[in-house]
């Protein structure tokens, strides 16, 4: 079983662009994000690994097809994957959320990460009769949540005392 995920949109996620990955636009073509991606699902369409110009868990079909297929279970545990990483389903993403969760606080994009990260979480929450795999999805988003919640807690008792 897989999701697949066809990206027509330079940004279909509605999140700054600055959390895709820099070759996400390189090639004016379209991208198939698909959480996971059997050798049998590859092979049956065609796409070939290059890992000579992209990271592993990046697929190509010949150039006239403008497509690429990005495995996200496959993509490497390094910064510039992340938010496709927290994209992913299970493992993949528990893990992906912990990395964000754990980003120094001077990293620039890490409030902006959990601050929609926890919207997503909550748009989930409120909708009603929940599939597993949404409860699942809600687990894993709850620690960048909790983090989130508890930095504007902390903006907001700080910015009290400074008026108060």
């Amino acid at each position: 079983m897989f999701t697949i995920c066809l990206v027509l949109s330079p940004n279909p996620f509605f999140l700054p662009s600055f959390f895709l990955l820099p070759f996400f636009f390189l090639l004016p073509s379209s991208k198939i994000l698909a959480t996971s991606a059997s050798e049998k699902l590859i092979n049956s369409f065609g796409f070939q690994l290059d890992q000579k110009n992209w990271i592993s868990g990046v697929y190509i079909l010949p150039v006239g097809w403008k497509k690429n297929l990005i495995a996200i279970n496959q993509l490497p545990v390094i910064p510039e994957t992340l938010w496709l990483r927290i994209l992913g389903k299970g493992k993949t993403q528990e893990l992906a959320i912990l990395e964000l969760v754990d980003l120094s606080p001077e990293n620039p994009f890490k409030n902006l990460a959990l601050e929609q990260v926890s919207i997503w979480r909550t748009n989930l929450e409120i909708k009603q009769d929940l599939t597993n795999e949404e409860r699942e999805l809600i687990m894993n988003l709850s620690p960048a949540y909790l983090k989130w919640r508890e930095d504007v807690r902390q903006e907001g008792r700080q910015e009290g005392r400074q008026e108060g």
